[in-house]
């Protein structure tokens, strides 16, 4: 024996093997060199006569059955913790006994203790009243006399807390021999959270759907193949044509050549990339020209964005498309009166120059020679802006002059007579900026000059177009501005209205003084886009700062205008309010995540769950016992 087990196994053999002289037979568990386990049974060895001459012992190898019920403890210790971490308690109700067991988990989810009453009666009582009799209903009629598996969604109250719950059971029945329903065996999910994201889904949607259907623009979306799968009511004010009719409309019947055309490249193209996964063209914005019921064209802008999963795959479009034919014409009078102000301006010079602290001349354009004879050398480092002054206003013009100097601040319009080189006079206009460095020193000052002979001229040309531009502005029902090169803003009622300013108000403010902090440099991209890169329009979405201080979501339409010779002057923008819009957006987008994340980790767990009782089961059957669990394919 000591050749065949390790020391502490002979040691604690020796005992039992003693009791075994004396009469005892024992049971016990002892191991080998190889770690085997052993069921070793001791007993007396006697004669005929009852005599005691020794012992025997009777030894099982019962190394892997050990195995086994080591492996079956720790999948029981795994399917505890999954349940623990999918919220999904099991039970079994015992329908001979009237009474029904319940899980750890399970016990968590209905708030009850080791010690609560489980029988059927008190798991009817857990149930929301509003939902008790429709499932004792459905238990008696499908369950127990139909037979059927029970699966159903119901609400129930925490006995803890108080709190509803929704909860999904889903069990299946085993009969006797007689058919009659012996028991119930089947797991309980806590669902509310799904719940309550499916719900805030669904207002979100009832939500955005009112906002559509009210909205003057119009809302749509399409999928992969092109298809509309949604367009507002407002298509029948815009073209003519209810939602209906135009969802069997081709595109043929919609726009003209020349927007079919730019759908064929640009959007298919844009599309292409959408599918590749690339997000780099979201949105986009397109100007396209629309056939109208009537056979008018109108000019339409959508702006298009794809909509993608969170794994970054292109779902569909979505797209708002706005008239901006009253925009369109107003820009063409825009252009139309530029040209004749440029027109004008070439009639009547104008010269742009620089000068330093004191006012001698650092720049002058060419154009001077044409005003008032000089060519620029003649000019820069030679002469000061007042020497050019008539003599019999040169005093007091000069002395106004430097005491706007010594006030650094900017003037405008000033009249001032100059003589030409040949001798007459020129009535020049002057405006001018101070030039300041970064220690707040007055370094100069930078301005332009143009002759004003012309000017009734320019102003009867203009007058009529001005008015009508004007009158459009200041009564349009849309929110628009006008902001200079350098971001100061003019805008009409509509826009102060919108954030909560009086028009006085806004006067001397720029566009980023009421521009949300994070979109400042997205916006100052944005113009510098337009100036610089001969961008021509560019619709985007941006936050303001309401006089309240909230935020304030805009859907903004900016181009920028430009002179006959392509110099850009100012930004025109229009302005729509989507605010609204822009929370339940959010609120869509983050509900929807949380609910694929949440659907994913459910399946991911049933799952597992699934295997491991497929194991718990197995390793049952080799230990031959009967299967734990019921698998539900």
């Amino acid at each position: 024996m000591q050749e065949l087990l390790p020391e502490s196994s002979v040691k604690k053999l020796a005992p039992i093997y003693s009791k075994a002289l004396e009469g005892i037979t024992t049971e016990n568990y002892i191991s080998d060199y190889r770690e085997c386990v052993f069921s070793a049974t001791t007993m007396p060895l006697k004669t005929f006569n009852g005599e005691i001459i020794g012992g025997m012992v009777v030894s099982t190898d019962i190394t892997e059955h050990q195995k086994m019920e080591v492996q079956l403890r720790e999948r029981e210790y795994f399917f505890k913790e999954s349940q623990k971490a999918a919220s999904i308690g099991s039970y079994k109700v015992n329908y001979l006994t009237g009474y029904w067991e319940s899980s750890e988990v399970l016990d968590s989810i209905f708030g009850i203790t080791e010690d609560f009453d489980r029988s059927i009666k008190s798991w009817l009582k857990i149930i929301h009243q509003d939902d008790r009799q429709t499932i004792a209903d459905y238990l008696q009629t499908e369950i127990l006399a139909n037979k059927k598996s029970f699966d159903k969604e119901y609400r129930i109250i925490d006995q803890s807390d108080k709190k509803t719950k929704w909860i999904h059971d889903v069990g299946k029945i085993s009969t006797d021999n007689n058919g009659i329903v012996t028991s119930l065996i089947g797991t309980i999910q806590d669902i509310t959270l799904q719940k309550e994201i499916t719900e805030e889904l669904a207002a979100s949607e009832a939500k955005f759907r009112m906002i559509a259907e009210n909205s003057i623009d119009i809302i749509w979306t399409m999928n992969q193949s092109g298809k509309f799968t949604y367009i507002s009511p407002s298509v029948v004010n815009m073209i003519g044509y209810s939602a209906e009719k135009a969802f069997g409309k081709s595109t043929e019947e919609v726009f003209t050549s020349r927007s079919l055309d730019l759908i064929k490249t640009s959007i298919a193209a844009t599309l292409a990339r959408f599918r590749a996964g690339d997000t780099s063209v979201n949105p986009r914005l397109y100007e396209l020209e629309v056939i109208c019921r009537d056979g008018s064209v109108i000019w339409t802008e959508s702006l298009v964005r794809g909509i993608f999963d969170g794994d970054n795959k292109f779902q569909a479009f979505m797209g708002i498309t706005r008239d901006i034919t009253a925009m369109k014409k107003v820009d063409l009078a825009l252009k139309e009166n530029e040209q004749r102000f440029q027109q004008v301006s070439d009639a009547s010079g104008i010269w742009v120059w620089e000068v330093d602290e004191k006012g001698r001349y650092t720049y002058v354009s060419d154009s001077v020679e044409h005003l008032l004879g000089y060519k620029p050398e003649e000019l820069i480092g030679k002469k000061h802006f007042y020497d050019c002054f008539t003599p019999e206003s040169k005093a007091t013009l000069k002395k106004a002059a430097l005491e706007v100097f010594a006030r650094k601040e900017s003037f405008k319009d000033f009249e001032n007579p100059n003589l030409h080189k040949d001798g007459h006079v020129v009535i020049l206009e002057t405006s001018g900026t101070p030039l300041i460095d970064e220690n707040g020193r007055l370094i100069g000052y930078r301005g332009a000059d143009k002759d004003i002979s012309g000017r009734k001229l320019a102003e009867e040309t203009t007058k009529e177009s001005e008015l009508k531009f004007r009158s459009f502005f200041e009564n349009s029902p849309t929110g628009i501005s006008m902001t200079s090169l350098d971001g100061a803003l003019h805008a009409n009622k509509a826009f102060c209205e919108m954030l909560g300013y009086t028009e006085e108000e806004l006067i001397g403010k720029k566009i980023f003084n009421i521009t949300h902090p994070d979109d400042i440099e997205h916006g100052e991209a944005i113009l510098d886009s337009l100036t610089n890169e001969n961008g021509q329009k560019f619709r985007f979405e941006k936050r303001y700062i309401h006089k309240t201080g909230k935020i304030i979501w805009a859907d903004v339409s900016a181009y920028l205008y430009k002179d006959s010779n392509g110099k850009p002057l100012y930004f025109i923008a229009s302005f729509l309010d989507i605010t609204e819009r822009k929370e339940i957006e959010e609120a869509l987008t983050k509900k929807m995540y949380d609910l694929e994340r949440f659907h994913k980790h459910t399946i991911d767990r049933e799952l597992t769950m699934i295997n491991l009782k497929k194991e718990v089961n197995d390793l049952l059957i080799q230990l031959g016992k009967e299967e734990k669990y019921i698998i539900r394919q």
